[in-house]
């Protein structure tokens, strides 16, 4: 009759009870409660009458898997708790996304969280419902592959996250970027950067109907992935050039030089368009090699500085790219050809922009966006509708962690936000405490009275990143700068009562002071032309050390006189050198070079520059010195620290590198700076170390995400 509820009431969702529209969702929910049942052996919502079980599912919320069955994976919980939200919109919206996180657990995610031990000694029962889902999710997984292969214009939009090999992570938000990934043109592959644990990050490519990652032999240190026009090739840089490898696998083709590239993309002409991390205009060279030309002009009179992250538009001549400027009226997502240098703004953003199936993508405070965009003029037709929140820009400046491939699929991350602990460690290692609680933290630096620290932190929800100081005797926190733009890399001087640090309120990476009391305006101390970071302040106050893009288009060392002289330029050639650090005494400088292929640590004598000694073998990078100037710190291989003793009298001397311990370091390029600072004695060291649930941070993936726009 009329108004009658049919089916059981344990498992009815609430727009069920309530007599509201039900769909595939409602089903979600009672197979949420299905997979509660099966794992804990109690039913996930239960009243002494109809009315009390009503009441319980429309109100109250089952208790997590884990504290019913210890041994049920943690992941599972958010399996479960994900198909029992009361808003449909909340839930898993097709069996399809159950499928791909069952399977997940199943194939040993599912231990993320847990000790060993405690895996290997699920009881039987518990195994064999753990292999009942999996059969399970393998009959769904097939089924939403089977659909997904018919017409995407009948298919419903259609959700799943894909999670990082196995023991490896997407680049973790910091100092490099988001996650990095490229959709193949045809929406079915998935190229990204992945980090294996202690070794150098590798380029994978994953089919979206599998399961499986596969990584791609000789890709080592690879940056920003880039499709060929007929799928079967991805173009990729590197610290030093740009490559292209065949999809399948293959030794990788060296194109031209590219220092630490900042996006590429190849046209159906046969053309790769691609930037360098320099302050430079966009270059392009033959997709089979040669020497790289000028692609577009730095306009003067809009004050910019860079292009970077060229997207082509399906004509093959045309193609987007984003420009920054220190105007930022003039800050955005411009426009120009193989046919002309000259380029025209489409749409100002503080982020790049990709086209597909009638919409141009960018990330404006944290939302991806889509504008309506005219392909043929090349113009925007309406406002912004969303996409998805929570994606995080700037990291490098004009990067956002998305990917599109018409009107099939889409790719994006939303990095988690409090991915770091600061973290105190002895020498062998063993964790002594933290600071604060997880969140996005870099560069610390404790005071000289080793009393407080200034480290900036990037407040979650929020784009840009700001230094705070932190009390280590009141155990309080205190902000520093206030400004919308970036500030970061903070130095006391030698008495404490200052902070030098970089900032990015003109556009460009200046170098600004202002008291440690807080108190007064951030006073301007350098600008120029190209980004600046801060690696030291002498003890004698003299000189501020600092790098920043020489002539040869690479990273060299600068100096800074505090008495107001001009900076001069200190080391400098057509390979990096960056983090100067400056002895105790006054007498050496060790800095990281890659003049050797790798990043090593050098030292050589300050201010004179006389004689050159090598610290490490192995590598190494972010050097540190001791109070006394008697042992030198650097971050080796593997996320080692190591220790070299040295004797810095007249004559410089070093002893072999001893290894130290081996901490959750963030993977930093190692032109930036350190993510760890030690103790004046050397005791105790303080790293900004990632947490482990930053590694599960995701890649979201939708397959036919136009349909799911809100006009």
């Amino acid at each position: 009759a009329e108004g009658t509820i049919l089916g059981t009431f344990q498992y009815m969702a609430p727009e069920q009870l309530e007599g509201k529209e039900a769909d595939g969702r409602t089903d979600i929910f009672a197979f949420g409660a299905v997979l509660y049942e099966m794992a804990t052996g109690k039913k996930a919502f239960s009243g002494r009458s109809q009315a009390s079980l009503i009441s319980s599912i429309m109100t109250s919320e089952p208790a997590p898997t884990s504290t019913v069955v210890p041994t049920a994976p943690p992941a599972f919980d958010r399996v479960v708790r994900t198909c029992l939200a009361k808003d449909p919109d909340d839930r898993w919206q097709t069996a399809h996304d159950i499928a791909v996180q069952l399977r997940w657990i199943q194939e040993g995610g599912s231990a993320v969280g847990l000790p060993a031990p405690v895996v290997t000694r699920r009881k039987g029962r518990e195994r064999i419902a753990w292999v009942l889902a999996a059969l399970a999710t393998a009959g769904l997984i097939a089924l939403a592959a089977r659909d997904w292969r018919r017409s995407s214009a009948r298919a419903p939009v259609t959700r799943f996250s894909i999670l990082a090999p196995e023991k490896t992570m997407f680049t973790p938000p910091g100092e490099l970027s988001s996650a990095q990934m490229a959709l193949s043109p045809d929406g079915r592959t998935l190229a990204f950067v992945a980090n294996p644990a202690g070794a150098r990050p590798l380029l994978w490519v994953r089919s979206l109907d599998s399961l499986t990652a596969v990584p791609l032999a000789g890709t080592e240190d690879a940056l920003h992935p880039f499709w060929s026009p007929d799928g079967r090739s991805i173009g990729f840089l590197t610290p030093t050039s740009l490559k292209r490898v065949e999809a399948s696998g293959g030794t990788p083709q060296r194109l031209c030089d590219a220092v630490a590239g900042r996006g590429g993309s190849w046209s159906s002409q046969g053309v790769i368009v691609f930037a360098h991390s320099a302050p430079t205009p966009l270059f392009r060279v033959p997709d089979t090699g040669g020497e790289s030309q000028q692609a577009t002009d730095l306009e003067v009179a809009r004050a910019e500085d860079r292009h970077r992250f060229p997207f082509f538009l399906p004509d093959g001549r045309r193609f987007l790219f984003w420009a920054r400027s220190s105007k930022r009226e003039h800050t955005g997502i411009y426009v120009a050809s193989l046919d002309s240098r000259t380029a025209r703004l489409v749409v100002r953003s503080e982020a790049m922009g990709q086209y597909a199936a009638g919409f141009l993508l960018t990330v404006q405070q944290g939302m991806l966006v889509a504008y309506p965009f005219d392909e043929k003029s090349a113009q925007v037709k309406g406002n912004p509708v969303r996409v998805a929140e929570g994606v995080l820009t700037g990291n490098p400046p004009g990067y956002a962690p998305f990917s599109v491939a018409g009107a099939n699929a889409l790719a994006y991350s939303s990095p988690l936000a409090k991915s770091r602990q600061l973290a105190w460690f002895d020498r062998s290692g063993r964790r002594l405490g933290i600071v604060g609680e997880p969140g996005d933290y870099s560069t610390p630096r404790l005071s000289p009275d080793e009393k407080k620290i200034a480290v900036a932190i990037r407040e979650e929800s929020k784009t840009n990143t700001d230094i705070w100081i932190f009390d280590s005797t009141r155990r309080t926190w205190s902000r520093l700068t206030f400004d919308p733009a970036a500030e970061r890399a903070p130095l006391w001087s030698a008495d404490g009562s200052r902070i030098v640090f970089n900032s990015a309120a003109a556009g460009v990476l200046d170098l600004y002071e202002k008291a440690a009391s807080g108190s007064g305006e951030p006073r301007l101390v350098v600008r120029s032309p190209t980004d600046k970071f801060p690696t030291d302040w002498t003890r004698d106050g003299r000189f501020l050390v600092y790098h920043t893009f020489g002539g040869s288009s690479t990273w060299d060392i600068w100096m800074a006189p505090t008495d107001g002289g001009k900076p001069f330029e200190f080391l400098s050639s057509k390979f990096t050198e960056a983090q100067g650090k400056v002895s105790p005494d006054g007498h050496w400088i060790a800095y990281a070079s890659d003049e050797s292929g790798r990043f090593e640590i050098y030292v050589t004598q300050f201010p004179q520059k006389r004689g050159r000694w090598q610290i490490s073998t192995t590598g190494g990078s972010q050097p540190w010195w001791r109070g006394d100037g008697k042992e030198l710190f650097y971050l080796g291989p593997e996320q080692t620290l190591m220790s070299v003793a040295v004797q810095p009298g007249d004559a410089f001397e070093a002893a072999a590198p001893t290894a130290l311990f081996k901490a959750n370091f963030p993977a930093v390029v190692p032109a930036y700076w350190a993510n760890y600072l030690a103790t004046a004695d050397g005791q105790r060291f303080l790293v900004s170390e990632l947490v482990p649930e930053a590694a599960a941070s995701p890649i979201n993936v939708v397959l036919n995400w136009t349909a799911g726009l809100k006009k």
